[in-house]
């Protein structure tokens, strides 16, 4: 698994435990402490699936 994959799991875990909070992609970016277009970049890449 490279860094890529693992930062992507992490971040399918992070949404799973705050799936009851309303959710978009700049505000889990900035819990993330990451850029809005890498989060959703890296997400597509490592999932196949889009953030939305």
């Amino acid at each position: 698994m490279n860094e890529e994959d693992s930062r992507a799991s992490f971040i399918k875990e992070w949404i799973r435990a705050h799936i009851s909070s309303t959710l978009t992609v700049p505000g889990i970016a900035k819990q993330l402490e990451l850029n809005p277009d890498y989060l959703t970049r890296i997400f597509k890449k490592c999932t196949g699936m889009t953030m939305l």
